[in-house]
This record gives structure tokens, sequence and C-alpha cells, in this order.
């Protein structure tokens, strides 16, 4: 079922909310000290934001995920644009991140961070930050007070550690970064370029496998963020954060 799960997001444009104006607004915060930096991407997934940032960087973007279809797709994309990074393809385990310390300038995780959870991801990374190094991360966050009961229910599944922004940024602030910038992104970010994408997937995905019934299950699973999304948009959402060790 998890090759079913990814097959699902293989042919999104982005495989988590957000757009490249979003990821060029974060980028604007961040300001290297290296000429040619060197960036980990980490859960990249088809990597449209590794595309992003390596339209305008000049260095070398490693791109990490676990799924090596979503590497071959950003392998193949990546030879129909003018990039000035070079791009490495590493398939591995953001739970595992084997690199040596301070082997980068700058880790970006845009949608990806939950896998792991934002504590964690910014103790996770520390280490392997250069000193006045940068880390993005967008995160699912809860916007306002007293949600619905059907969005407590489905992130106390899907993103049990999921926080407000305040939380956020007090966790940030304890774990010895600087915060530079946050910003949330708009609801209609996350509908143009994720959620709508997604359900039209998941409408022809449930024609093609019509008499699978553990994919339709999943499928329902799916669609129901989608829906709880609809209906409850201004109660969560994704928030950049973009951060500097110190």
């Amino acid at each position: 079922m998890d090759k079913i799960f990814y097959d699902i997001f293989l042919p999104l444009p982005r495989q988590g909310p957000g757009c490249r104006e979003a990821t060029l607004r974060a980028l604007s915060h961040v300001h290297l000290q290296q000429e040619n930096p060197r960036v980990l991407d980490i859960g990249c997934g088809t990597g449209a934001q590794t595309l992003d940032l390596a339209s305008v960087l000049t260095g070398t973007i490693v791109a990490l995920d676990n799924y090596q279809p979503f590497l071959d797709a950003i392998r193949s994309r990546a030879e129909k644009y003018p990039l000035k990074s070079v791009i490495e393809y590493h398939c591995g385990d953001m739970n595992d991140l084997c690199f040596a310390p301070g082997s980068f300038d700058l880790v970006w995780a845009e949608g990806s961070i939950y896998i792991i959870g934002f504590r964690r991801g910014l103790d996770a990374i520390r280490p392997l930050l250069k000193q006045n190094g940068y880390a993005v991360f967008s995160d699912m966050n809860w916007l306002k007070e007293n949600p619905p009961s059907e969005a407590i229910k489905l992130f106390r599944v899907e993103c049990p550690e999921m926080m407000t922004v305040q939380q956020n940024i007090e966790l940030i602030q304890r774990s010895e970064y600087e915060l530079v910038q946050n910003f949330p992104l708009d609801v209609q970010v996350h509908w143009e370029f994720y959620y709508g994408p997604l359900e039209q997937r998941l409408i022809s995905f449930r024609k093609e496998h019509a008499a699978d019934q553990d994919i339709q299950n999943l499928l329902d699973t799916l669609q129901h963020e989608v829906d709880v999304y609809r209906r409850c948009s201004s109660y969560f959402g994704y928030t950049f954060y973009v951060m500097k060790r110190t």
C-alpha cells in the first residue's frame, strides 16, 4: 500500500502546499555567506521547491527523499530547466540524516518536516548546519483557537505534534535558533497548488481502482483531509519559518 500512496502523489505538481513565490519569498530572508552554498532539501518529493531553489542559487543542492521515483522525477525535470545549482540525489530517510556535522549552509524542509516533527527536526538538522547557517521549514499549524472537532480528530492522527504558530516560535527560540521571518501561506495557494490537484488525482485514481476496496479506503482518507480543509481553512494551514543557527 505504501507504493500506491506514493503513486497517488507522484504526478502532482507538489506533494504539499506551497508555490514558487512562497519559496522565493522565504529564500529572500536567507543571507548566505558562501558564494556557492551547499543546501540540503529534505523530504523533497518531486522537487518543485528544489528546482525553484536551483534556478536562483549557485552551488549544490542535495535532494533527499526516501522514494526513488520522486528523485527520478526531479532528475527528469531538471534536464529541462536552466539551473544555476548542481543537484545531487540522495535516496534516504529523514529519520537518519547521515551527513557530516557542519555540511550545509542551508537546510530546507518545505511541507515535509511533519514527517519527523518540528521539534525533532530542529534538533536533527542543527548539527548539520555551519555556524550562522540557515534552516527553512514550512509546517502545518493551528491558526485560530477552538478549531472544529473534525479538524482536531484529523490531525490527532495525521500530525499529532501539530502546534500553533506561537508555540513553534517559542520552540525555535528555545532551540538556539534566531527566528528571522515567518509568514503564512494563503488559502488560495493551498488550493491551487495542492488540495485542488490532489482532489482531481483522487477522482481519477478512484476510477482506475474501483474494484480494490483497500485503495478506495486510502482514497477516502486523503479525500477527508481535502474536505476538512474546505470547511475549516481558517483554522489551520502552512506557515514558513526562516531560522538562523546561533
